[in-house]
C-alpha cells in the first residue's frame, strides 16, 4: 500500500493538486503514487477517501490510457469497482486531476477542466509535469505505489 503522508509534516500547502481530506486530529493525508510511462516518473498523490485506498490497493497497474472527449482526457478500465458511497455525485475536473467515473468504472485523467460531470470521482492529482501523458493517442503507463 503506498505510504500514507501528513500535509502538516511536510509543510505542503492546501494548494497541491489531489490535496483531501482533514482528519479528526486536523490532520490532512494523502497516499504518494508514481506513473511511469516510457521510463518517466510522474509523481502523483491519491486522496485519503474510500475510492482513492481501492484504487491504491489495485497497485500497481499497467494500464493503456487511451484519448476521450476530444482530448479532454485519457481513460483506461481498471480490473475492478472502486466504492463511491461516501463520494459526491459528481465533480468539476480540473487539469491533472486522477479521476474514476464511477457509471462506466473507468479511470479517467483530465489533461484539460471541464464541465461538471454526475458519477465522477477525484481519486487524486498529478504533483508534477505530466507532459508524458498530455498527448493524442494511446499512452502505456505503469502506475505504482511511490518508494
Amino acid at each position: 500500500m503506498p505510504r500514507i503522508t501528513s500535509k502538516r509534516a511536510l509543510g505542503c500547502s492546501d494548494a497541491v493538486k489531489g490535496a483531501s481530506t482533514t482528519t479528526l486530529s486536523g490532520e490532512n493525508h494523502t497516499m504518494d503514487i508514481v506513473f511511469d510511462v516510457e521510463g518517466q516518473q510522474i509523481s502523483a498523490l491519491l486522496d485519503d477517501t474510500a475510492a482513492a485506498r481501492a484504487f491504491a490497493d489495485m497497485l500497481p497497474l499497467e494500464l493503456s490510457l487511451d484519448d476521450f472527449g476530444a482530448g479532454v482526457e485519457k481513460i483506461a478500465d481498471l480490473p475492478g469497482s472502486l466504492p463511491i458511497g461516501e463520494a459526491p455525485s459528481g465533480m468539476t475536473p480540473r487539469a491533472g486531476d486522477i479521476t474514476y467515473y464511477a457509471p462506466w468504472g473507468n479511470l479517467a485523467i483530465f489533461r484539460q477542466g471541464f464541465s461538471y460531470a454526475k458519477g465522477l470521482v477525484k481519486l487524486g492529482g498529478f504533483t508534477a509535469d505530466f507532459t508524458a501523458i498530455d498527448h493524442s493517442g494511446p499512452v502505456k503507463v505503469i502506475i505504482r505505489p511511490a518508494k
